[in-house]
């Protein structure tokens, strides 16, 4: 027996030594497997492996252009040269503490390619991204950094041009100006792709051959702050995608004209003079590189400083002087007397007056009649040439004629077109960056208003002390007394567990109602508009779930979730799936009841608008303000100037009329300061119809305040409330179906949802506003 225990032994130790070889072996192979072929090439904003039967190339910055705080995009292109193939490429930016990871899964069929896109916020100068590529079942397959050169200058224009004449496009490329040359098929389909570019030029190109996705794209990030310049060269090709969705155009006729661009002789004589003292400074440095290059080490050394002044004096350069005796060794005296000279002489200023060249450009003109558009350049007859539409933060500008031109005519209508382009553009990129600047404080307010909850974290405890007291008054007094009536004192023994057992069973299915199960979202909902029902929607929100633990989110369509935070110090890991017409959220080791916040943004059109004709006078409100909104409007207000003038409630379907003898209140809210609550119980008010809790009151000012912060002190604006028991309908550009109450994409989740949704419509206001005593009024027009 002993023997045969002791043989069984050396069986089992020899077979598990042969298993443990082979697990060896096997893992060692898989390992040169993996290792075969395999090649990794990594550089600056590129990575390029290979592993297996998986080829991926992977560069970060459309046309390897990257800028601090604004979004750029990751392509990677994957090929499979295998068999079928399931993989994930992560993505999470260096240097943010706990930040979001992004992620996009992917399926290569056999011998199949992809291109991925991935959208991230570049929230650090290095803007280094970690990247991770992971097969099927998890394997990684590739693991490192990729750094970027971030560009963190806000004086820099960045420019897109889309053209099939790019090479009559070259005039934009001014000092200063960042210009890449983008094809149809290049540009992205979500607007964050975009981000980078201050503006986009499309001229001889047909647009009509873009996906909805990348037309979509182009308008949300026209209303996020960019500018489209559209230049129809006949067939409406450039501007057809855009009609009904970004504005509506009427053609008007075809002409054949010869244009300027608004370029006069009274212009041409002060361009010509311009040309001249250009000319004069590129001499000047011509005479400094002479001296540099010409010049010994020890006398340029020691003229250095006198030679970098050269235009405020020449004295050293002088023919008695040290550095023109050293030159004359070298050179003769006409030489250094054509070299050394500092300024143009009438021949040479003559010929550079005739090299400006001015010669009116023959084109046909499509006249387009925009709505709400506002003239830039019109002909002689009175025809437009190009016009302007402001939209959200951004603008259109619309040419009737090709914006191509041969290189004689660049210097001077080219910079011309430039000129108009850039019209105003310091002052609006001077909103844009006040409005980043107030982002920190903005997201503060939202996180405020989105803490604001409707139900209880806990059991109510009233509720419980109730059940309590009732449960003791039976189980003493009154069973005592049933069982000494029934002369059964015995049976309380039995009773009492009896009453324990039932009142536990109606704690469980009626006390657990007093606290959130599941899942719940706060939200604060803008929806921007113009006059014609159409705007961005801005969905602020936040999930909360009971448990702790992991769960996951998707919103399906056009909207465009991001997550709109840094995560705290924790264990609490948060990654976004960027994938097809869908984005999802993963949250995993999420405390119960400690929420993620998040970000919705899409291109809107709703059933109806809101359209405003006022003026101010006095500090006083005049005109007509109509809501066709689709939706009544509670706790109406404009804001101007750091006023708010309260309208109250606004029913759909009707005109709000403001005479001389309406004075409406007003506030101003620098005297609130450090009590809005105050503020807010002035302005949202309650009504025979309704009343408002504290929480919605909080939640309405977060919303009105955050408005406030974004759009300035100069902005001027109308903002209502949509009622609890209404919804705005409308569309996403994206969807063709109608969608109910507008949520960002939130509508159709099913969990319970606690919010506000606001209706915001900017004033744009031409001249100054009458304060004082007078008959002057100024035109405000909604929606221009």
């Amino acid at each position: 027996m002993r023997k045969r225990l002791m043989h069984i032994g050396k069986v089992l130790l020899i077979a598990a030594m042969v298993i443990l070889c082979l697990v060896f072996l096997d893992r060692l192979g898989s390992r040169r497997v993996g290792q075969r072929n395999d090649n990794v090439i990594s550089s600056n904003k590129m990575a390029v492996f290979t592993r297996g039967n998986v080829h991926a190339e992977i560069q970060i910055g459309a046309a390897t252009k990257i800028r601090y705080g604004r979004y750029t995009q990751l392509t990677a292109n994957v090929r499979n040269l295998g068999d079928r193939f399931s993989g994930v490429l992560r993505v999470k930016p260096v240097g943010i503490k706990n930040g979001t990871v992004y992620e996009k899964q992917f399926e290569l069929a056999h011998s199949g390619s992809k291109s991925l896109k991935l959208y991230l916020p570049v929230q650090t100068e290095k803007g280094s991204f970690k990247l991770t590529f992971l097969g099927e079942d998890g394997q990684v397959l590739y693991s490192g950094v990729i750094w970027t050169d971030v560009d963190t200058e806000t004086d820099g224009k960045y420019v897109g041009i889309c053209s099939r004449k790019k090479d009559r496009m070259r005039y934009m490329e001014e000092s200063g100006t960042n210009v890449t040359y983008l094809s149809g098929e290049e540009l992205p389909e979500d607007f964050r792709g975009l981000d980078w570019l201050d503006v986009l030029i499309a001229s001889d190109i047909d647009l009509q051959t873009l996906q909805e996705a990348q037309v979509r794209a182009i308008i949300n990030w026209v209303r996020n702050g960019g500018i489209l310049v559209l230049a129809d060269s006949g067939q409406a090709r450039e501007i057809s995608p855009f009609r009904g969705k970004l504005f509506e155009w009427k053609k008007q006729g075809s002409y054949d004209i010869a244009t300027a661009f608004g370029v006069t002789e009274k212009d041409m004589k002060q361009i010509r003079e311009e040309a001249v003292q250009e000319a004069a400074k590129q001499k000047q440095q011509e005479v400094k590189r002479f001296l540099k290059k010409n010049l010994s080490g020890a006398i340029y050394k020691k003229w250095e400083n006198d030679i970098s002044d050269l235009e405020k004096s020449d004295e050293c350069i002088r023919p008695e002087g040290e550095i023109y005796h050293y030159l004359s060794g070298y050179f003769t005296q006409s030489i250094l007397d054509d070299f050394l000279s500092m300024k143009l002489t009438d021949v040479e200023k003559a010929a550079v007056r005739e090299n400006v060249f001015f010669k009116r450009v023959h084109r046909e003109l499509q006249e387009l009649e925009v709505t709400g558009g506002k003239a830039l350049l019109k002909t002689r007859k009175g025809k437009v040439i190009l016009q302007e539409k402001k939209t959200g933060r951004g603008r259109v500008i619309i040419s009737g004629v090709s914006l191509g031109l041969s290189s004689q005519y660049w210097d001077v209508q080219g910079s011309r077109i430039r000129n108009i382009i850039w019209k105003d553009f310091s002052e609006q990129e001077g909103r844009q960056r006040e409005y980043k600047r107030n982002g920190g404080e903005t997201e503060q307010i939202y996180e405020d208003g989105l803490a604001v909850t409707d139900w209880n974290k806990l059991p109510n405890l009233r509720f419980y002390i109730v059940f309590l007291l009732v449960y003791i008054v039976l189980t003493s007094p009154v069973f005592y007394y049933l069982m000494k009536r029934s002369r059964h004192r015995m049976a309380v023994w039995g009773m009492i567990p009896a009453a324990s057992g039932l009142f536990a069973v109606l704690i469980y299915l009626i006390g657990t109602s007093t606290r959130l199960e599941g899942q719940c979202i706060n939200y604060l909902n803008q929806i921007e508009v113009d006059s014609e029902g159409t705007g961005m929607l801005e969905c602020h929100f936040r999930l909360i779930h009971d448990e702790t633990g992991s769960y996951e989110l998707s919103v399906d369509g056009g909207p465009v979730m991001e997550s709109s935070q840094e995560q705290a110090d924790g264990q609490k890991k948060t990654r976004l799936s960027q994938g097809e017409g869908k984005t999802t959220l993963q949250v995993e080791q999420a405390p119960s009841f400690e929420g993620t916040n998040l970000l919705s943004q899409d291109s809107v059109r709703l059933d109806g608008s809101i359209k405003a004709d006022l003026s101010v006078l006095n500090m006083h409100l005049l005109g007509r303000l109509e809501n066709r909104s689709g939706s009544d409007l509670e706790d109406c207000v404009i804001y101007h100037n750091g006023v708010i003038y309260q309208l109250g409630d606004i029913a759909d379907q009707k005109t709000y009329l403001l005479k001389e003898n309406h004075y409406l209140k007003r506030y101003w809210v620098n005297d609130y300061s450090g009590n809005y609550e105050r503020l807010a119980d002035k302005l949202f008010t309650d009504t025979a119809k309704r009343t408002l809790t504290g929480e919605q009151k909080k939640r309405r000012w977060a919303l009105l305040e955050a408005c406030m912060k974004k759009m300035g002190t100069t902005e001027t604006f109308f903002y209502g409330f949509v009622p609890e028991e209404q919804e705005i309908s409308g569309w996403y550009d994206v969807q063709k179906a109608k969608q109910q109450n507008m949520l960002g994409g939130i509508e159709n989740i099913g969990c319970p949802k606690y919010g506000e949704t606001g209706i915001m419509l900017r004033i744009s206001i031409g001249g100054q506003t009458v304060l004082n005593e007078g008959d002057a009024r100024n035109i405000l027009v909604g929606g221009d």
